[in-house]
Order: C-alpha cells, then structure tokens, then sequence
C-alpha cells in the first residue's frame, strides 16, 4: 500500500470507533469492531455485524477496502473481504466532509485566510493535498472549526484537518532539507519553497530546478 493509501485507511478508521450509528445498506449494525492497521492490504480492520428478519449477517473490511473507498457526504461505498460492493452509512458525525465544504457559512473568522504562496499543481502521486492549503491556512481552519457549537459535526472534519495540518508539515520538512542538502548559492540546483513533494516508504522525492547553460 502506498503512504496516502495507508493514511486514508488511518482516517477511515476512527469512524468506527464507536462515535457513530453505523448502517449497513439501511441496516443498523449491532456489533462494530476496528482493529490497528499495519498497513496490509489483506488485513481485516472492520467488523459489522446487524440483524435482519431474526437473520444475522456480518461483513468484514480490509485496509484495502477502505483504501478504495469513496466517500460522499455521511456515504461511504467500498468493497468487502470478499470483494462485494457494500454501502455504509454514518449517522451522528458529518463523517466524511470534502475541503471545500470544511468552513460552513456560519462560522466567523476574523481575519481573511491569505492565498496560498507558491502554489503548485504538478500532478505528482501524494502532492496535491499538500498545495491545497498553506500550513497557516489550515490551523485558522482548525480553529474556526472548534468554534462550532455543534461539536459532534465538525468531529470528523477537525480530524481531517489535524492530519493534512501533519502532512503539510511533513512535506515542508522535506522541502526543508532539500533545500539545505541539495541547492547551491551558485544556482545550479534550486528549491521553491512550495515545492512539489511525493512521499515514499523511506523518504521522498522532492521537486527542484537545475540550472543548464546556453550552448555557444
């Protein structure tokens, strides 16, 4: 599994950790069991179970499943252990809550975030979340968001902010010790500041310019 994928089972997790009602394709589930993630494909980490008609029915989910689960509002669809398509939904958190719709209306901030510096949208695997918002931009989120009165609602995204907060910061560190490692005060290699950075296993590519003279 990738980093991103095994973050976003990481995230996934803690919606069933006994918060929330979970259904399973509009029955309520009775027994819900996570365990850890160790990052795994084939690792089972959720466990349903929920009664029909006197009948009880379980479903199993692995880190797999949840690394392809797409999610839309209180709705997550993904796949079972055994590769059957299953629909859950969450009641009692805003459970998964896309960036754009993190900041509701009512929420006053004091002073207007600023645009993102340096912004950039290279395509390269794991880099977007870190472009989206500035390290600044996304503690003033955090913090409008503890200011709801509703705090069971703005869980969920408060969660979800806290990490990208740490990604953001991780790809920052990178950035950081490439710039120091790698450009030179000559300008043969040079580092932006909001460079792009895709993480492996064991550390990351960062992106950087290199300087090539005209031939005479």
């Amino acid at each position: 599994m990738t980093e991103s994928e095994r973050k976003k089972v990481q995230r996934l997790l803690k919606l069933f950790n006994g918060d929330n009602e979970i259904c399973v394709e509009g029955a309520r589930a009775e027994k819900v069991r996570a365990s850890e993630a160790i990052g795994e494909g084939e690792n089972q980490v959720v466990y349903l179970e929920w009664r029909e008609n006197s009948e009880t029915f379980n479903l199993k989910i692995t880190e797999a499943g949840l690394a392809g689960a797409q999610s839309r509002e209180t709705v997550m669809e993904l796949k079972d252990c055994d590769g059957e398509p299953v629909t859950l939904e969450f009641h009692g958190l805003s459970a998964i809550v896309p960036i754009a719709a993190l900041v509701p209306d009512q929420i006053a901030i004091s002073e207007e975030v600023p645009e993102a510096a340096g912004a950039n949208h290279q395509n390269l695997e794991n880099s977007n979340r870190a472009v989206l918002l500035t390290a600044e931009q996304a503690r003033k989120i955090i913090d409008a968001l503890k200011t709801v009165p509703d705090r069971l609602k703005a869980h969920a995204s408060i969660i979800l902010m806290e990490e990208l907060l740490a990604d953001i910061e991780e790809r920052r560190a990178y950035v950081a010790a490439a710039r120091e490692k790698h450009a030179s005060d000559e300008g043969d290699v040079e580092v932006d500041e909001g460079a792009a950075v895709s993480i492996g296993n064991d550390g990351a590519y960062v992106q950087a310019w290199t300087w090539v003279p005209k031939e005479r």
